[in-house]
Parts: structure tokens; C-alpha cells; sequence
């Protein structure tokens, strides 16, 4: 990892703001050489704005969504919402009279959740830093939330380094929080205030509280799986081949005469560059994906529910499927 994407280069200072600003001039005015003042990672977010064609002039995000939107939103991300819940919690505590705040996003930078020093609200509200706002760079312009979802990795923003005019008085630390199973990108952890609020221990609070969400996510993630295996050991009987995937399509277990059923359909790859199927939720309500392999048309899918929540999917092949037959199909 470059170490300048994810620290200060040195302690920040009006002289070095000063010099940010004149490098941030030359650029608007078309100047767009590499300069030694700025670290890569602004730098590179910068040029990444340019080519966007955000508006340097921006004093704020886009307005936020309205409440039902919202409200769809967290319900989404309500394991996340759950997992962070904990921090957010002690974030109350710990962010008082800091002149801080922490926030929570999605994985596409809409603000979920926020909580810290309430003195520090009223300033929040006026950039939008606020629940059903999205901070991406393409809204924002270079900011730790947005430029944390551009990189995928730890990032600190301070005062002049934000590449929009109207948020240099602000500092901010962010870094992704991933699913522990297969690594994507479910949302945003930050931490936020006005420029004099800087502290350099900020990204590394962020890492570790990130570190714990993850940590919680994955223990709720593996207590749903063995709940689903649970209750899939009745069907083993059922068919040739019996596979159970989580709520997202991601493969669980396999018996052992899966991967034979699987080759009887047609299926040349092993049974782990199969999966995921994200669309199984739809073919579970009996929609059809249009681009739904042929294969998956000759297997029985079974949501594995535990009340109204979907913890899986079975999927059993029977002794009697096979792979159409197209060269005999008659054609009018």
C-alpha cells in the first residue's frame, strides 16, 4: 500500500495549505503537471474530478434523499446498520466535545447513519454532511468518503487537500469496510470535523473500528450459515445433486454428487467458478433472469427462510435432468 495514500506527508500547517491552494489554482487554470506539494493520492483524486467534471465551486453535496429513500436505504444495509451499531454507539461517548463526528455510508457513499459531537451538527448540515446524502468524488469532490470508495483503502483528507472550495475547512478520515467472505465493499466508516479538529490518530481510530465491524459481520455471517445448513440436512435425500448458497448466491456446501450433476447439465468448469448467482433470489419468486443460464433452468431452487428473512438457497438436481438437447429440437 502507498504509504501517502493513507497518512499526512508531514503535520499540517497555513504554510502548507498555502501551497496547496497555489497548486490548486495552477489546475483550474489548466496547469495539471505533477506537483511535489501534493500527495499522489490527492493528486491522482484531484485528476480524477477534472475528468469528472465536478465543480470546484461546490460548497456542498447534492440534497438528500427523501425519508421513504432513506428508509429503503438502511433497511438494505440493515446487517450492516447492525454490525456498526456497537461503534456507533461509543462513537457518542468517545466524540464529545471533540468537535467531531463519525459517520456510516453504503458501499455507494450514501450516509447512513452519523453520531459524535453535536456542536458539530449544525456545520455538517451545512455541507450535506448528513444522512441520505451521497459522497462520492463525483458529488463531492476529493473527500475521505468518497476517495476511500475510489481506492478501497484507508484515506485522510485535510483542510485544502478536498478538491471542492466550499469543504477545505473541513478534515476527514474514512476507510471501506468489506465483507469478510468475499472481500466486496459494503460501506464507509469516517471521521469528520472542521480543519481544527485535526488529529493524526484519526485514520488509525478509523482502521480499528472498521477492523471490529468487520469482525462482527463475520460472526453473524458464519452463525447464518450453520442456521442454513441446519435446516438443508433434510433434503439430502431428495436428489442427485444438492448445493446451498447464502441469500446472495455465494456457494455454502455441495454434497459430493453435485459437481457430477452439474457436468450431466452441461456444466465443463468446477462447481466454485459457478457461483456466486446473485439472481437466485429472482428465480426463487419465479422471475426469470433473461440472461439465466440453460443449466439453472433444470434445477429445483428452494429459499431456505427463518421467518420473513432469507437466509439461502437450496438447489437440487435430480437423477432424471440432463442437458437439452438442442440438435433434436424441432423448429417450425
Amino acid at each position: 500500500m502507498d504509504e501517502s495514500n493513507t497518512s499526512m506527508n508531514c503535520f499540517p500547517s497555513p504554510d502548507r495549505d498555502t501551497s496547496i491552494m497555489s497548486v490548486w489554482d495552477r489546475m483550474l487554470q489548466g496547469d495539471t503537471s505533477r506537483s511535489r506539494i501534493l500527495r499522489g493520492v490527492v493528486d491522482r483524486s484531484w485528476h480524477r474530478c477534472l475528468d469528472g467534471q465536478v465543480s470546484p465551486g461546490l460548497d456542498c453535496a447534492p440534497p438528500p434523499l427523501e425519508e421513504d429513500r432513506v428508509f429503503e436505504l438502511r433497511s438494505k444495509n440493515e446487517r450492516l446498520l447492525s454490525a456498526s451499531l456497537p461503534t456507533i454507539l461509543q462513537a457518542r461517548e468517545f466524540l464529545l466535545q471533540t468537535g467531531t463526528v463519525l459517520l456510516l455510508t453504503d458501499a455507494d457513499g450514501m450516509i447512513l447513519e452519523l453520531a459524535g459531537d453535536q456542536s458539530t451538527w449544525e456545520p455538517a448540515g451545512e455541507i450535506r454532511l448528513i444522512p441520505g446524502c451521497g459522497w462520492t468524488e463525483l458529488n463531492c469532490g476529493t473527500n475521505a468518503i468518497g476517495t476511500a470508495l475510489a481506492l478501497g483503502q484507508p484515506v485522510q483528507i485535510h483542510g485544502a487537500e478536498h478538491f471542492c472550495e466550499g469543504i477545505k475547512r473541513w478534515t476527514c478520515s474514512a476507510t471501506v469496510i468489506r465483507d469478510p467472505l468475499d472481500g466486496s465493499v459494503l460501506g464507509v466508516i469516517d471521521h469528520s470535523g472542521l480543519a481544527q479538529s485535526y488529529n493524526q490518530q484519526s485514520l488509525a481510530l478509523i482502521v480499528s473500528l472498521a477492523a471490529q465491524i468487520e469482525s462482527r459481520l463475520g460472526k453473524v455471517a458464519m452463525e447464518r450459515r450453520l442456521r442454513l445448513l441446519e435446516r438443508c440436512m433434510g433434503y439430502a435425500a431428495r436428489a442427485h445433486g444438492i448445493i446451498v448458497t447464502d441469500e446472495r448466491g455465494r456457494l455454502v456446501q455441495a454434497n459430493s454428487r453435485a459437481q457430477a450433476a452439474l457436468a450431466r447439465l452441461g456444466v465443463s468448469t468446477g462447481i466454485h467458478h459457478v457461483f456466486p448467482r446473485p439472481e437466485l433470489a429472482m428465480i426463487a419468486r419465479g422471475v426469470m433472469p433473461p440472461e439465466m443460464p440453460d443449466w439453472l433452468r433444470q434445477v429445483q431452487i428452494e429459499a431456505i427462510n427463518e421467518g420473513a428473512d432469507t437466509l439461502g438457497f437450496l438447489l437440487a438436481i435430480s437423477a432424471a435432468s440432463r442437458r437439452p438437447d438442442y440438435r433434436s429440437a424441432q423448429y417450425p
